[in-house]
C-alpha cells in the first residue's frame, strides 16, 4: 500500500510537472497566436484592397480600350477631312459668288461651308477630348499598378 502512495505521488508530481511545461509553452504561444491573428487580419484586408484594385484595373483598362477606339475613329475622320480639305483647297469667297449664280445661293453656300467649318472644328475637338482621356486613363491605370505593387510590397 505504501508502494502504491509512493507511485501515486511520483506520477502526481510528473503530471504536475507536465502541468507546468504545459502552461509555460502556453505562455510562449499566447504572444505567437495574437500575432498571427493580427498578420491573418492584416492579409484579409490586404487581399480586399488587391481584389479592389484588381477591379478598378479591370474598369480603367475597359476605359481605357474604349477610348483608344473611340480616338482612332475620330482621328480617321479628322485625317479624312483634313485630306479632303488639302485636295479641295480653301474655297475662294468670289469664286463661291459666281458658281452658286445668286447672292441667295452664294449666303446658302456661305452658310454650308460655315457649318462644315464648325463641324470640322468640333471634330478636331472631341479628338483632343478623348487623347485627354485616354491619358488620363493610362495614367489612372499606372496609379492602380503602382497601388498593387506597393500592396504586394
Amino acid at each position: 500500500r505504501q508502494r502504491e502512495r509512493a507511485r501515486e505521488q511520483v506520477i502526481t508530481q510528473d503530471v504536475a510537472g507536465y502541468t507546468q511545461r504545459i502552461r509555460a509553452l502556453e505562455a510562449r504561444l499566447a504572444p505567437l497566436r495574437e500575432r498571427s491573428a493580427r498578420l491573418e487580419a492584416e492579409l484579409a484586408t490586404l487581399r480586399t484592397r488587391l481584389a479592389s484594385l484588381t477591379s478598378r484595373l479591370a474598369v480603367e483598362r475597359a476605359r481605357l480600350k474604349k477610348a483608344e477606339a473611340t480616338l482612332a475613329r475620330r482621328q480617321e475622320l479628322l485625317g479624312r477631312r483634313l485630306r479632303d480639305l488639302y485636295v479641295r483647297g480653301e474655297p475662294d469667297p468670289v469664286l463661291v459668288l459666281v458658281e452658286s449664280g445668286s447672292l441667295a445661293a452664294a449666303a446658302e453656300a456661305s452658310d454650308l461651308v460655315q457649318s462644315i467649318a464648325m463641324r470640322d472644328g468640333a471634330l478636331a475637338r472631341s479628338v483632343s477630348v478623348y487623347a485627354d482621356e485616354t491619358r488620363a486613363t493610362r495614367d489612372a491605370i499606372a496609379r492602380v499598378r503602382a497601388d498593387v505593387a506597393a500592396s504586394e510590397a
